[in-house]
Order: structure tokens, then sequence, then C-alpha cells
């Protein structure tokens, strides 16, 4: 209130009690407004007083009113059904009207979304990503908060669910507070951390309060040190800094302030023991730990994380998923590329890749066809066009891993084994007949052929195609394919210096 903003959070609502039609009027199916229906109630569930304040009686009763319009329409079959619950729930929990019956059936669409061992799906789609975080759980346990004994069954379900989840979540995170860049919404940046807070405030865990502290604060740090605002200190679409060639096409300006959604940690009693506890660092050794619910590997090595995936995801494609989702590896430490364009090297930026040249095209790994992930292996068969077929098998050696590729092509082509990208101003480059080294920004990032016909190369990507980097070197080595049954191996290494 002291810097202005509850004053213009007051007009915002009295425009409802004056019938302003700019904003609260036509709703539809699918309506964005539905996800600020979810802001709202999360308002009215954690502070309602607060809000009674703003408004009066007779506006809130106005606002409870626009908001129960949410049951007379449709919401997207995935995380946003939460949004429906929770406007119930936080009508429910101030005994203003609410819609019981749809109430129940969103809490049984959410459960048919769960898979076990603390993971969900997010609705209709396959990929389980930080969505799983900061929607499913994070709401799951406001909801558990928001219901109490008025609905105890899933109060418990969601608070366990979440309590199974955090074990696994841990290996998102590096040492130093970064989480892996992998999947989509990535601008919504330090909600990766959302899930934790989340926990702290409204679970029961056996994480100690000084880890669950470590967790966030080290992430906060690290957003903190980044170049995430824009000149006037707004938050920018983008990751580390300022770039919308990464973003999805439902991002918006407002899309990044979803990173508040961290800050919940601050409703926290004074007393709360989380205040009082001192950082500690993540429970972790250095290793691989397998998440078959999410189908994929992560990697603790020298401090980083890498991510392994099974390329699985859905075909609604909102923005490079084939980028965010289909890479070899993820690396808190190298991030990831999108591509500007399959016309070139430069423009594909094929970073964590095996790219094939066709008509003057890059292409290269969209989704897998099959798949299996292990401790210390994750095999894929994936194919391009009609022309190629390709089995893959990653070995997982700590800040090492060695890629072989079983090739079956129709064509004689080439093919661009890639590895981690990193800054290319000021980097020092070694580059042999059968392996490429860069160091640069604190970073080393190498490949080596084994195995095949290949040549080493360094592409010299287009810039704001990497999370991390403005612009970027990746090595590569390029191998030349013939017509018939290729096989080829390359060992990456990718750690600080």
């Amino acid at each position: 209130d002291d810097d202005g903003f509850g004053e213009i959070y007051r007009e915002g609502f009295l425009s409802i009690m004056e019938g302003d039609p700019a904003y609260w009027d036509g709703i539809s199916d699918y309506d964005q407004r539905f996800v600020e229906m979810n802001a709202l109630a999360y308002f009215l569930i954690l502070a309602p007083e607060k809000l009674r304040g703003m408004t009066g009686d007779e506006g809130l009763s106005r606002l409870a009113g626009w908001l129960c319009t949410i049951n007379s329409h449709e919401v997207s079959r995935c995380n946003w059904v939460f949004f429906r619950i929770l406007v119930n729930a936080a009508l429910r929990r101030l005994g203003l009207p609410y819609s019981d019956e749809r109430l129940r059936k969103d809490l049984e669409f959410i459960d048919s979304c769960y898979l076990g061992s603390g993971w969900y799906v997010d609705g209709r789609s396959d990929q389980k990503d930080y969505y799983i975080a900061f929607a499913m759980h994070f709401y799951g346990l406001l909801y558990a908060y928001a219901a109490g004994d008025a609905d105890g069954e899933y109060s418990e379900k969601f608070i366990g669910r979440a309590t199974l989840f955090a074990g696994d979540y841990m290996h998102w995170f590096s040492s130093t507070g970064e989480g892996v860049p992998y999947g989509r919404s990535l601008t919504y940046r330090f909600a990766q951390v959302a899930f934790f807070s989340a926990l702290a405030v409204f679970g029961r865990s056996d994480i100690p309060a000084g880890v669950l502290k470590g967790i966030i604060n080290r992430n906060l740090r690290y957003w903190a040190e980044s170049d995430m605002r824009q000149p006037d200190g707004i938050l920018s679409v983008g990751y580390f800094y300022p770039n919308l060639t990464m973003a999805e096409r439902y991002n918006a300006p407002g899309s990044p302030y979803w990173a508040l959604k961290a800050f919940l940690i601050l409703a926290l009693d004074d007393d709360a023991e989380y205040w009082r506890a001192e950082e500690e660092e993540l429970p972790l050794t250095d290793g691989n730990h397998v998440i078959r619910e999410a189908e994929l590997t992560i990697s603790h090595a020298g401090g980083s994380v890498t991510l392994f995936p099974s390329a699985i995801y859905n075909t609604n494609t909102l923005g490079h998923f084939t980028e965010k989702y289909a890479k070899f590896a993820y690396s808190t430490l190298f991030g990831f590329s999108v591509s500007h364009s399959g016309e070139t090297l430069r423009e594909a930026a094929p970073d964590s890749t095996l790219s094939f040249i066709i008509d003057e095209m890059v292409m290269t790994r969209r989704r897998s066809d099959s798949f299996r992930v292990e401790r210390d292996t994750v095999t894929s068969s994936w194919h391009i066009g009609t022309h190629i077929r390709v089995e893959t098998t990653i070995r997982i050696l700590g800040e090492r891993h060695i890629r072989t590729h079983r090739i079956e092509s129709d064509i004689d082509t080439y093919a661009y084994d890639a590895g981690f990208a990193v800054p290319s101003f000021g980097a020092e480059r070694d580059v042999g007949d059968y392996y490429a080294i860069v160091r640069s920004g604190g970073l080393l990032s190498s490949v080596r052929s084994t195995f095949g016909e290949g040549r080493a190369e360094l592409i010299e990507a287009d810039p704001n195609t990497n999370l991390l980097f403005r612009n970027t070197l990746i090595p590569a080595i390029a191998y030349r394919i013939r017509e018939g049954v290729n096989d080829i191996v390359t060992i990456f290494e990718g750690r600080r210096l």
C-alpha cells in the first residue's frame, strides 16, 4: 500500500461495482480472463479481509458473482481446471455462492491426471515439465489450505502427493541455485521454486526448513544477478536476458510476473521455523537419478545439473517445442538454444542435437517413436521424414556423455552431432581433425569423434538463440552419412573451468 499498489487494485475492484464493461463483461468459453480469476481467487483465499477492505461487502458480493460465471463456461482441460477449482474453493470458504457440482467434477479430472510417485501430467499433454511443480502441485496445496476440513479427502491427497514429488523435484536444481532450463513457460523464471514456497507454507514434508530455504534463496539470488529486466525495471519476456525468440505464442508483457508465485513464502508467520533456519545445501550427491513418471534421467556432477529427456511431448506446438523438449541434453550451465530458422546451421543453432541436412534444410529429432530410460543410459528411436531412421543411445558419465547413433539412411547426406553452446565473446578455440574444444566464460564445451567419418567444426550461432548467452559457439562433429547403415560415436563434455 505504501507504494500506491493498494490504490491501483482498489480502483480495479471498484470498476466491477460500477459495472465497467471494458474488462468484466463478455466472458466466453476458454476465456483468458479465467487466468485472472485464478489470481483473484488466490487473493480471496489468502487475504479475504484485505480484499473486503478495498471493495466493501457490496463490492465483494459483486466480485464473487463475476467469479462464479466461470462455472457457466468451459476451461481448457489442463492446469486451467484448477482455476475453476480455486474460484469455487475461495467462494465456499467465504460462505458465498459456488458450484459444488463443478467443483467435484473438476477435482475428479485432476485426479485422472495423476500418474503416481507424486507426478501428474498436465491434462492431455504428454510432457512433464515445470507445470507439474508451479501449477499442478502449487494449486493443489493452495486448495488443501482453502478446503481444510471441508474436503479432507482431497486436502490429504494433494499434500501427500506434493510430499512425494519434492524428493524428485530437488534434483532439477544445481548447488548454486539454477533450475535446469527445460520445457515451456521458462519466462516465468523463479516460479521454478514456487512449489517449495507452497510446500513450506501449506504442506508437510520431511525436508528440513533450512534445505527449503536454501533452494528458494539460491534460486532467487541467481535470478537477481541475471539481465532479466528491461531498462525501465519491468521483467522482460525471455530467460536470462530479454529474448522474444524463445517465447511461446501465449506470452504477453505481464506473463513474466507469474514468477511472483515464489513469494508465497512471505505468507509464513513471522515466528515460523523457516525464518529462523540457516540455509542448507542440497542433500544430493553426484550421480544419476531416474524419474520414470517424467520419462527422463537427471545427472548431478560438479555442482551442475544435466537433464536427459525422452523427447515425448504433445503436438500443441506453442513455440519451439522441438528445441524445448527434444534435444539430447539440457544443462544448468549451458542452457539450450532455439532456432531462428532451419535454413542454415547458424540460424538453426542445433546445440545438443544430431542434425541432418536434407534438401538444404537443417532437420533434427522432433519426437521419439520409442524410448527407454535407465539410470546410466537413455535410448530412443526416431526418424527424419521417410529417409532416415535413427537409434540413439546416450551413456551418462558425470560431466561427460557418449552418444552412439545407428543411422539407416535412404540417401547420402551430412549429420552434425553437436555439443553445448558457450559464449563466443573472448572464447578460446582448439579444433583438430576429430575434436573441438571451446573455453569461454568460465565454461568448457568439447566434442570428440571416436567412430565414423567425422570432422570437427565450430558453429557460430545467430545472436539471441541461446537462453543464457546472447552470442554462442557450438562445437560439433560433421559426419558423412551414406545410403545404408551408418554407425557414429561422439563424446561430449560440459563443465566449469
